[in-house]
């Protein structure tokens, strides 16, 4: 697999995971923007997760919330109710309803809780998912009520919810004008008929029979249709006007009509269920991907031991070029030195024992001509032997042969140089002090042959464990990233590059054409001692 597959891929990944990200925040805002409250809580009523609604009926921020056991917030009394629910939920494993008191920062209020048990692969409990919403007005008006029995009629008129009072014989005593605009019945048709005459459901009917019987307060969902409407659901608390099921004279109802919340919490679970299965599907393909990927990677594993050998053996082989190469150039220089150069000296010396014993003029001019030759040809060997080996380096080391190189490439092109040193040992190491050399050698070739500079600025200064050899001239530069890519290839900047890594060190070019070239060499040194 070759990177722009893995990087394809890659892409791909990523293109998944922001679906799966969106997807998340529709969800999420979906759950957050519910104006009722969701929880989801673990097997002990400890909360795992609370929506913005939820949090702000507990009167706590969110991340408050989380990790403490719903009974934190409940009213002390009402803890045994909170009990009876869990044990509701994790017995029958079905949907439970309750009614409790919260108690937070010394302000109480009521809320219905609704739960129902979430199911793991094994089809165990694993969590509670909780919906809840904020009873305490109905609840403040049922113990108003409750303690006013049927005086406060004028209260109840102007409530928006159905408040509704039965007698002993269960047939309707009073009922709020909010009655006839929620069940669509003339408010003129309750009294003196019971809940089954108005054509209520018989669910709710035998509930009000309950409470009356039992006076026990009944609470309870039920789904009322209109003639031609879509059905309505409704809430119910059921109220005896005493605990006394033998003194039961009256029961108090108070329904609410909740069915845009129901329509909202019934949207938010198919929305969930929707999303979940989205996820669960791209939770697969992530898993396969992952499997594939792993594939890759082993197969991949011996192409990138393959890859490191490779570079191993390439900068081995860079090192013995480099090596060869000066290896060579020594070789070249020795043979300048001890070799023509002896010859031409002794040429030279022939040509002068010669010219003595010449008396015809013509001659003796065609031997000064051939002297001032080898005199030429013994500097040119010379100068080629420096440049190929330059002996000043060993023995004075690197500023002075800098120097020197400076000097000879000025006089031979005219070129104005500029130098500049601070903080140089006299030696850095025969292996840096030639590397150096050699790179500015190669870049002073280099300017002279393809640059048309006027000046070049070289500064050599010592920073930190380094040093600093910079080049800087003011010629036509080039386009660096169409050199680099030649077949021909530029050889002088790689050979420099290749030097500086064998000492550890590094070469960088900034060139533009027209721009002229800025070419900085970095070698690491060791740290001055004291």
């Amino acid at each position: 697999m070759c990177p722009s597959e893995l990087e394809s891929q890659n892409a791909e990944l990523r293109r998944i995971q922001a679906e799966l990200q969106a997807s998340r925040n529709r969800y999420f805002r979906l759950y957050d923007l519910a104006p009722t409250g969701y929880l989801t809580m673990d097997r002990n009523m400890g909360i795992l997760e609370v929506n913005m609604a939820g949090a702000e009926m507990l009167r706590c921020h969110r991340d408050d919330v989380i990790g403490r056991p719903i009974g934190d917030f409940v009213a002390q009394p009402d803890l045994p109710i909170l009990s009876l629910h869990r044990n509701a939920i994790l017995e029958h494993r079905g949907k439970a309803t309750c009614e409790l008191r919260l108690s937070v920062k010394n302000e109480v209020s009521w809320i219905r809780l609704v739960s129902t048990p979430l199911f793991d692969s094994l089809g165990d409990i694993e969590a509670v998912y909780s919906a809840f919403m904020d009873i305490s007005r109905p609840k403040v008006m049922e113990e108003r009520l409750a303690r006013f029995h049927r005086r406060d009629y004028a209260f109840a008129d102007g409530a928006p919810d159905i408040i509704a009072t039965l007698g002993r014989d269960l047939r309707f005593t009073y009922v709020n004008p909010a009655a006839e605009h929620h069940l669509s019945i003339p408010r003129e048709s309750f009294p003196g008929k019971t809940p089954e005459e108005i054509g209520l459901p018989a669910v709710l009917c035998s509930a009000w029979a309950q409470a009356m019987r039992t006076g026990k307060v009944q609470t309870l969902d039920f789904e009322y249709s209109f003639a031609g409407e879509p059905p309505r659901y409704f809430q119910a608390s059921l109220i005896p006007d005493t605990p006394d099921p033998d003194a039961v004279e009256t029961a108090v109802g108070f329904i609410r009509d909740f069915t845009f919340l129901r329509n909202i919490h019934v949207n938010l679970e198919e929305e969930v269920r929707v999303r979940t299965a989205e996820l669960e599907k791209i939770n697969v393909e992530l898993r396969n991907e992952i499997a594939r990927r792993e594939k890759f990677e082993k197969a991949l594993q011996f192409s990138t031991t393959q890859i490191i050998e490779y570079s191993r053996r390439r900068k081995h082989l860079s090192k013995k070029l480099v090596e060869l190469l000066e290896q060579d150039r020594r070789d070249m220089a020795m043979a300048l030195h001890d070799h023509i150069g002896q010859i031409l000296t002794t040429l030279k010396m022939d040509l002068e024992l010669l010219r003595k014993k010449v008396t015809d003029e013509g001659a003796r001019a065609v031997m000064e001509s051939a002297i001032e030759k080898a005199s030429q040809a013994m500097s040119f060997s010379r100068n080629i032997s420096q440049e190929l080996r330059p002996a000043m380096l060993d023995t004075l080391g690197l500023v002075p042969s800098i120097e020197n190189l400076i000097t000879q490439v000025t006089r031979s092109s005219g070129l104005k140089i500029t130098f500049f040193h601070r903080g140089i040992a006299s030696k850095l190491g025969n292996d840096k002090d030639l590397t150096l050399y050699r790179i500015l050698q190669e870049a002073l070739t280099n300017v002279l042959k393809h640059a048309s500079a006027r000046s070049v600025d070289i500064t050599l200064i010592r920073k930190a464990n380094s040093v600093l050899l910079t080049i800087e001239d003011d010629g036509s530069g080039f386009d660096q990233k169409q050199i680099t890519t030649s077949a021909k290839g530029p050889l002088g900047i790689l050979i420099m590059k290749e030097r500086a890594a064998q000492v550890g060190g590094t070469v960088d070019i900034e060139t533009r054409p027209g721009k002229g070239t800025h070419l900085t060499a970095r070698v690491p040194v060791q740290e001055q001692t004291s």
